[in-house]
């Protein structure tokens, strides 16, 4: 977010995501780019993001900034009746059991710099993605 929005100034929102299921699955980023600014731009500056991940992994802060959103996210899911109902109904039907509640939040506690820097080396690499660019028809 911080180089394609604040630094490049080439989009006006960055975000990020990975599925919850109990093997591997996508990473979603999504770039919402300025008028005129070319996709190309947006994807070697991901790829640039990527590479740094894979070679220094993150910083602790952004490695604990994460950690907390997560938790947050978790947590939240589980104020409501209906949002334990949900969480209870998704482990089980998808992540191998609703015991898989707990073994996440443990997981999640237990990720360090060199765990995503390995991750990013493996999986973060253009060979393995799909890029989709989105242009808006002209009104």
């Amino acid at each position: 977010t911080r180089r394609l929005v604040r630094e490049m100034e080439a989009a006006s929102s960055v975000a990020a995501w990975a599925g919850a299921f109990a093997d591997p699955c996508l990473l979603e980023v999504h770039a919402r780019l300025r008028r005129g600014r070319d996709p190309l731009e947006a994807i070697e500056a991901i790829d640039s993001v990527a590479r740094d991940l894979a070679e220094r992994g993150p910083e602790p802060w952004e490695i604990e900034s994460a950690r907390n959103r997560a938790r947050l996210a978790f947590h939240l899911g589980l104020s409501t009746a209906s949002g334990k109902a949900f969480q209870a109904g998704f482990f089980e039907a998808v992540a191998g059991g609703a015991e898989g509640i707990a073994e996440r939040i443990r997981r999640i506690e237990g990720v360090d710099a060199p765990a995503v820097a390995a991750e990013a080396r493996t999986r973060l690499v253009p060979g393995s993605r799909t890029v989709v660019v989105a242009v808006p028809e002209a009104s």
